[in-house]
Parts: structure tokens; sequence; C-alpha cells
């Protein structure tokens, strides 16, 4: 609540990257009408393991923290209460099941005389939530039914929330055969 929504934008720049070339990093800086008041002075990447990218910036000769990503796993970094925590993941929820790609952004200030250099993975604020949408394209559904019809086994691959991906398999057809599965980890 007391972070506006410019606010919430500028510190989900601060862990984008341009060169990487995920549409979300793209419309994420592209978002901003003018350059973010900081400089980078470091970024630890989005890995499949660490669900999440984390930038360091100077902002008015203070250090700050700020993280995207993978909502439950931003929220575990976050300080919050219960309460606030049901309230988010319900957030999260309705968001994801609407079809919306759901990332979760949170920011902490760092001590420059004390701050290791290091990825910190604790004691931040959440900021907010940033939902996308990414439209089926044209044609999928009907696509999908030639497959079926022709007794093609289609299977839905994807690393989105699991909400996200039954509202997908619903819009293009899938509903039916939707069985979310986890990939155990190695």
């Amino acid at each position: 609540d007391d972070v506006s929504e410019v606010r919430l934008l500028l510190l989900a720049t601060a862990a984008s990257r341009r060169e990487t070339g995920d549409p979300m990093d793209s419309a994420i800086l592209d978002s901003l009408n003018e350059a973010p008041p900081w400089t980078l002075v470091a970024s630890f990447p989005f890995t499949e393991d660490r669900k999440r990218e984390t930038g360091i910036v100077r902002e008015n000769g203070s250090l700050l923290a700020a993280v995207k990503g993978a909502p439950e796993v931003v929220l575990g970094l976050c300080t919050v209460t219960p309460e606030a925590s049901t309230h988010w993941l319900a957030r999260i929820h309705e968001l994801a099941s609407s079809g919306h790609k759901v990332i979760a952004c949170a920011w902490r200030e760092l001590d420059a005389t004390v701050w290791p250099g290091g990825e910190p993975d604790r004691d931040f604020r959440l900021a907010g939530l940033l939902a996308f949408e990414d439209p089926v394209r044209s044609g999928v559904p009907q696509a999908l039914h030639r497959c079926q019809a022709a007794r093609i086994h289609v299977i839905m691959v994807t690393g989105d929330h699991p909400d996200t991906a039954r509202a997908v398999a619903q819009e293009v057809g899938l509903v039916a055969a939707f069985r979310p599965a986890r990939v155990a980890d190695r």
C-alpha cells in the first residue's frame, strides 16, 4: 500500500536487464518514460534454481537491493506477517488464474559500509506484484483441436505458475487433459 505504481516499476527496472532478451524485462524497462535515478552496482541474474533476479543500485548515495521473480520465492525473502502472506498469495492466485504471468518485486536498503558484495537473501520489503498478459496466438485452439482429432497427444510444458498454466490450458482447449506436474529437483 505504501509503494506507488511508479516506484514499483522503478524497483522492477533495477532487477531487469535488457541484454537478456526476456520480453518481460523489455516490457518493464520500456514502461518508464525516463531513465532510473541510479547507477547499477551489481546484478545477480535469474536462474531456474533461484527463480529471481536481483539488482544492487546506488540511489542518492545509498545502496538499494531490488529483487523480482517467482512470487513465492520473493515472498520468502520478505519480512511479512502471516496475514499479509495470505493476502498476497490470494492475490497471486487471482491474477495467475486469469492467465497472467505474475512476478513479485521487493526491495531493501543496504549499508554500504558492511555490505560484503553478495546477493542479499532476507529482510526485503514487498513492493508489489506485476501481472503480464501474453495472449494466445490466433489459430492455436484450432490447431490444437486438429492435433487432438488426429490423435496426437499434446503436452503443455511451461515454467509458469500452475494457475496461469491452467487458465491458458482452458483457453486453448486443453482443460480435460490438464494435470499439473512438478519436475523433481536434481
